[in-house]
């Protein structure tokens, strides 16, 4: 690749997780252009190089940062047999109340989630593949396919996962909130159990 398309590649790259923060932290009404190219260290005039608007921008970030998906894949795919075992401790730690404070504010899904159900079709897409992306990364390096039991065990893992951590971030009730976070990471645990069950 040419030095310029390198370069343009790094701005691009930092535009996006720029813009990542931003959304994640303000919605998408929240977050404008400007405060997200000066988050990312650069000016307004460069933004239009790199997209033609803020829901293409928008829609860049929900098919691409996923903290929880990002954590899955870096699993050790050197040893299949603790693939399974390394995911359930991703999902307890991602659950744990004592990381709520660290883990509620990068979760795409749980940040997200509600902006991309009110975009176009091509965000809502983009949403939906990562949801698709993020059962398969469960099942990465098992001997057979998962069955559709399995694969409707692995996305009650995700709602309840994401649906607890929401409510939690969003209750100003500490106690409350660390008992859903609490209850949802029971639940995972069994699940994540039943998956781990077959090669």
């Amino acid at each position: 690749m040419p030095a310029n398309s390198k370069q343009k590649a790094r701005t691009r790259a930092r535009i996006v997780d720029a813009a990542a923060r931003q959304f994640r932290r303000h919605g998408y009404a929240g977050a404008g252009i400007d405060t997200i190219m000066a988050d990312a260290g650069l000016t307004r005039g460069g933004f239009y190089a790199h997209f033609a608007s803020k829901a293409e921008l928008f829609t860049e970030v929900v098919a691409s940062r996923h903290d929880l998906i990002d954590r899955l894949r870096k699993r050790d795919a050197d040893d299949p047999s603790h693939l399974q075992a390394a995911a359930a401790e991703i999902l307890q730690a991602y659950l744990s109340p004592a990381n709520l404070p660290a883990v509620a504010p990068n979760c795409g899904f749980a940040t997200l989630a509600a902006d991309a159900a009110r975009a176009a079709a091509p965000t809502r897409h983009a949403f939906s593949a990562q949801i698709d992306a993020f059962w398969q990364e469960l099942f990465r390096g098992r001997q057979t396919p998962p069955d559709a039991r399995e694969t409707e065990t692995a996305l009650r893992v995700l709602a309840l996962a994401v649906g607890a951590l929401t409510l939690a971030s969003a209750s100003d009730n500490r106690p409350l909130a660390e008992a859903l976070l609490t209850a949802a990471q029971g639940q995972v645990g069994v699940w994540m159990a039943e998956l781990a069950g077959r090669p």
